[in-house]
Order: structure tokens, then C-alpha cells, then sequence
């Protein structure tokens, strides 16, 4: 096997020569190509691998790619890079952490639906969905909100429908305006109501 001296940036395998700004590269050693950038899993695997192996934040940035044509690391999209392909693991994972729940999901999309929607809804309200429905596809459309009975969620039904103002001497049976009429249209449980779909 021959040893030659080269820069780092020519050739993919080399060492360092201790002490000095040169390298080895073995002779069977290729000469380095325009390589794809490594993005998402691909790069955190990678990462991983030569953070074991105790490489250094430049070795790590040019051997995932990203490498600028004068062949120094580049590194400002090595770190946009790897701060894109975190992001969704650490907001699943903090969610997951923070969301316990007794449902047991058919499948992986489900989870991560219910995983997103918590941001945004009570997690009560969609275990209730859940479990009668199976599944979040028309969640976002059907839920209506909390309400403390049928005849509160009645009456801001009526206000939200209804352009003219009911005068103050008219009573209306919010719990019989439920029971006759709205209880076709939507289901409640525990104080979440649902539009049917």
C-alpha cells in the first residue's frame, strides 16, 4: 500500500499526520466527488456514527456532505440541516412524554394525528372521539367545543345561528330544543360535544 500527503478535503479516506496540517491518504483511497448533502434520519445516523468515533465538528460536517465549492465545510447548512431533521423528533418525542393516554392505536398515523392534534385540543375530548369514531380523519370538523350541558351548547347555538336578537321576555327550552331537534345532529360525552359526520 503507498501513503500519500494530501489535504483533507481531496480524498475521502485519510488520517491525520499528529501535528501537522497534512493527511495520509491511502493510495486506494478515491478522490472526493460532489456528494449529496445527507439530510433527515440519514444525517442524524451519521452524526451519530462519528460523534462515536470521536470525529471532529469539521470532519463531521464534510464527510455528511456539506462541503462549499472551495472545499472548506459549510457549515451554517450542515446545521440548518441537522436542526430540520431534530425538530419533529423532539416535538413528538416531548409531546409523547407529556401525553399519557389509555388508547391503543391501530396504526402509526393515528398516533401521530393524536400526537398533533393535543397541541391544540383537550386530550380528553379526543380519546371520546376515538374511541367511538376509530379514528381523527374529521376531528378538527366535528368537534364543537365544552359546554356544561345540552342546553348550554343549545343556547350558543341558537346565538351563533341566529342574526336577530331574541328579545329578553321570550323563554326558550334549551334542554327541550336539545332533546326534540339538536341531539340528531350531534352527540355528546362528558361535556365535549361533536357535530355527526
Amino acid at each position: 500500500m503507498e501513503l500519500i500527503l494530501a489535504r483533507r478535503n481531496q480524498f475521502d479516506n485519510w488520517h491525520k499526520v499528529a501535528g501537522s496540517g497534512w493527511l495520509v491518504a491511502s493510495y486506494y483511497g478515491s478522490p472526493k466527488r460532489n456528494r449529496a448533502m445527507l439530510t433527515g434520519s440519514d444525517l442524524l445516523t451519521k452524526v451519530s456514527e462519528l460523534q462515536a468515533q470521536n470525529a471532529t465538528r469539521t470532519d463531521i460536517v464534510l464527510a455528511c456532505g456539506y462541503v462549499k465549492p472551495d472545499g472548506k465545510a459549510s457549515y451554517v447548512a450542515f446545521y440548518e440541516a441537522l436542526i430540520e431533521a431534530k425538530t419533529p423528533q423532539w416535538k413528538s418525542q416531548r409531546i409523547k412524554e407529556e401525553t399519557e393516554t389509555h388508547l391503543e392505536f391501530d396504526d402509526e398515523e393515528q398516533e401521530e394525528k393524536f400526537l398533533e392534534l393535543c397541541e391544540n385540543y383537550p386530550q380528553e375530548a379526543l380519546e371520546i372521539y376515538y374511541e367511538n369514531i376509530g379514528n381523527f380523519d374529521d376531528f378538527e370538523e366535528a368537534y364543537m367545543g365544552e359546554y356544561d350541558s345540552e342546553a348550554h351548547f343549545t343556547e350558543e347555538m341558537v346565538a351563533n345561528f341566529s342574526d336577530t336578537q331574541i328579545p329578553s321576555w321570550i323563554v326558550i327550552d334549551y334542554q327541550a330544543t336539545w332533546d326534540s331537534a339538536m341531539r340528531f345532529d350531534y352527540w355528546e360525552e362528558d361535556n365535549y360535544f361533536f357535530q355527526n359526520m
